[in-house]
């Protein structure tokens, strides 16, 4: 039997841990808020739990895709969102931001692990520039829409469609086509490395 000294002492003890973990709980929370405000964070994703980072995925059907999204968030009504970083000068989405995040969700749709749960048909764009983070909320694109997306870069590998010209020279510089197609207007071919134009059958990279 416990003396009344030693129940006293245990009694204590006990209460400094518990008051320990109040307080451990609301430092973190002190943190989470101060991160989210100087990160910009939406409201939605502040209410949800991060379910992933930096997680690799891929899938075989309807098509082979692969690769690595940034962060995915569950909402408390146990949707998922999609969200992708991204380092730049200013704030943009551009289209190939869009086919990623669609990607994605495509892969994780057709995941076992997934399987009849809900992803959620937009995302976020996460760009950081200049020290200054901006989110950016994006409708993701359809199953078949991705799926003509992959059957189109396909075709282009095997040379039997005609690619589209680039409405900037910028796009030029690293595509595989350019001897085919001769880039746009004004685009003037620089002295490089020939570019090797192996490429995998999924689409591996969108990281």
């Amino acid at each position: 039997m416990f003396g009344a000294d030693e129940i006293a002492a245990l009694i204590i003890v006990l209460l400094g841990y518990a008051a320990f973990l109040i307080w451990s709980k609301r430092r973190r929370r002190r943190k989470a808020t101060s991160f989210f405000v100087d990160d910009n964070t939406p409201l939605e994703l502040q209410q949800s739990t991060l379910y992933g980072s930096e997680t690799r995925i891929s899938c075989i059907k309807p098509v082979a895709l692969g690769g690595i999204y940034d962060q995915l968030y569950q909402t408390p009504a146990n949707a998922f969102i999609l969200t992708d970083t991204k380092t730049r000068n200013k704030p943009y989405v551009y289209e190939s931001d869009l086919i990623q995040l669609s990607a994605y969700k495509v892969i994780l749709e057709n995941s076992i692990k997934f399987n009849n749960r809900h992803i959620a048909n937009y995302g976020y764009m996460r760009l950081v520039c200049n020290g200054v983070t901006h989110y950016k909320k994006v409708d993701l694109m359809t199953e078949e829409d991705v799926v003509a997306l992959y059957e189109r870069r396909e075709a282009l590998y095997a040379g039997t469609t005609e690619p589209h010209k680039a409405d900037t020279p910028g796009k030029c510089i690293k595509c595989h086509q350019l001897t085919h197609c001769g880039g746009v207007k004004g685009y003037k071919k620089r002295g490089r490395k020939p570019h090797n134009s192996g490429h995998k059958k999924s689409f591996s990279g969108w990281d």
